[in-house]
């Protein structure tokens, strides 16, 4: 990060930026923030564009950091082979519960960050729905599920007792499917009943945009800019403007920030 100011740097941290063409410089002093109509002898002043491009900084300087220990703590992972997935009405969570998983969608989207398998539909049919999955091995290496489901969801193409007896364990932990099974049926859609908010049923719908995503998770704001924001981050890097997916994201950043603003002036 190049070298920056003092004062810049705290209110870049601490400080949106509210001033108007009335008093185009913003300062700090003693711990108090004002804004000006000229610079000033006894404190530094900065322009909003100085402003906003220390935010800018700051934020990627944090963005770069968060990007680094994720990938550091990808490199210490140890994951199995990618494994073909294709869903059905009837599919369960290959791995057990607790297992961090990265999925890749169907919708060409990139893979997933990793999270516990439950946190997975295994029986979604949509655009979303998952093609392949990895897990995260055990440190422990005889205990290691080498390349589960690889061929599909049946398991018969094991070959070595390791594996074999790795199957075994993990099928072993799911329920025998039976339709008229009720607490089977409960035992499928707890994660729904735990987080209905999360869910809605689109049974009637053949394809979902993310207008409709909007209107069905009940997306309230004349202003537009929430709807906008969420439209950059479904869709960044992927629309067909051809922006890459870091300027969608700061473009919905920015529109966020202009909502709060707007909030915070009622």
């Amino acid at each position: 990060m190049s070298s920056m100011n003092s004062d810049l740097r705290w209110l870049a941290e601490n400080e949106e930026w509210d001033g108007s063409f009335m008093f185009p410089y913003v300062f700090v002093e003693d711990g108090h923030v004002g804004y000006a109509r000229r610079v000033g002898d006894s404190y530094h002043c900065f322009t909003k564009a100085q402003h906003q491009a220390a935010r800018e900084e700051l934020q990627d300087a944090r963005d770069e950091m968060l990007d680094e220990r994720r990938r550091e703590s990808m490199a210490e992972t140890s994951w199995s082979d990618w494994i073909n997935w294709n869903a059905t009405e009837d599919s369960v969570c290959p791995v057990p519960d607790g297992t961090l998983v990265q999925v890749r969608p169907k919708s060409g989207a990139q893979d997933t960050d990793e999270y516990p398998s439950e946190a997975f539909l295994w029986n979604y049919l949509g655009l979303a729905s998952i093609t392949a999955y990895r897990y995260e091995l055990p440190e422990d290496p005889d205990a290691r599920m080498n390349a589960i489901a690889r061929n599909g969801n049946d398991g018969d193409h094991y070959s070595t007792p390791d594996e074999e007896e790795a199957w075994r364990a993990m099928q072993a932990k799911q329920p025998t499917y039976d339709p008229d099974d009720v607490a089977f049926v409960r035992a499928e859609s707890s994660i729904a009943e735990r987080y209905p908010q999360y869910y809605k049923d689109v049974r009637h719908l053949d394809a979902v945009d993310v207008y409709q995503v909007h209107q069905l998770f009940g997306i309230d704001d004349c202003s537009g800019c929430i709807q906008h924001a969420s439209k950059k981050l479904l869709l960044s890097g992927v629309r067909t403007g051809g922006k890459p997916k870091r300027k969608d994201i700061e473009e919905a950043r920015d529109t966020l920030t202009r909502w709060l603003q707007m909030e915070k002036s009622q």
